[in-house]
């Protein structure tokens, strides 16, 4: 069994509790990086479907991987912690370590990513709102989504309509607009464009404003918890130093 050195300026008990503060404080970041990336998959992957990229659904996933890894490594810091258990604190360390990189690299990556959204956005938002719909299933719901709860009608202009791959291609098609530019929400109503009728506002701005926003509140909670990690990591190995061996040997 594992016995503990006292010496030091901090003493083996002190050392313990303090490690068993920041494992449960980590274990409540986990399950907040979990739910920040699964609401951010489902409320928002409506955004994302019309985006050209997969940048923005890399650092949700990349996020929500350090989630589990961090509720994975809380356990393992739990069981090493009680039981003195170098190597199982050995790993807790190491763990931690790569929690700390992972969420650096989706902060830092984050952070890279915001500069080039508003050139994605602007060169590729307004092609895929007039080459997709009605030929995308996925792009058409995500479309129609975006223009009733932004209340907006096309990426640029709500003219944009008309010479867009669903207008030019149907001859069926009678409205200027989808319905969803509507104000009121029925069936043919996009066949007035009038104000009075849609919505004139373009989609672009407001999307623009969103995916900016919860990029940078993601970015800030992956480089915030990151630095976190490190107090844990100088804290894991000041208690593996304070262990000893079977043999009262420190490794």
């Amino acid at each position: 069994m594992a016995t503990e050195n006292k010496e030091g300026c901090c003493t083996y008990p002190f050392l313990k509790s303090l490690l068993r503060v920041f494992n449960f404080i980590f274990l409540i970041t986990g399950i907040g990086i979990i739910a920040i990336s699964v609401w951010t998959l489902i409320d928002k992957f409506n955004f994302v479907t019309v985006l050209s990229t997969i940048n923005y659904q890399l650092i949700t996933y990349t996020l929500l991987l350090a989630g589990c890894l961090v509720i994975f490594a809380s356990f393992l810091g739990c069981l090493a912690i009680n039981k003195s258990n170098k190597p199982m604190l050995l790993t807790y360390i190491f763990l931690l370590a790569l929690i700390f990189l992972i969420e650096a690299m989706v902060g830092i990556l984050g952070f890279i990513y915001l500069d080039s959204v508003k050139s994605e956005l602007d060169k590729n938002l307004n092609e895929t709102f007039l080459t997709t719909y009605q030929y995308d299933e996925a792009k058409t719901q995500s479309i129609d989504f975006i223009q009733k709860e932004f209340k907006c009608c096309g990426a640029m202009d709500f003219e944009d309509w008309q010479r867009s791959k669903w207008k030019t291609e149907n001859s069926s098609v009678i409205n200027k607009v989808p319905d969803s530019c509507c104000k009121t929400l029925t069936e043919h109503c996009g066949i007035r464009d009038h104000p009075s009728n849609i919505y004139y506002d373009p989609c672009f701005f407001k999307m623009e404003e969103l995916i900016i926003l919860h990029l940078s509140n993601m970015s800030a909670v992956g480089l915030g918890i990151s630095i976190l990690q490190i107090f844990g990591i100088i804290f894991g190995c000041c208690l593996f130093c304070h262990i000893k061996d079977d043999y009262g040997e420190r490794i």
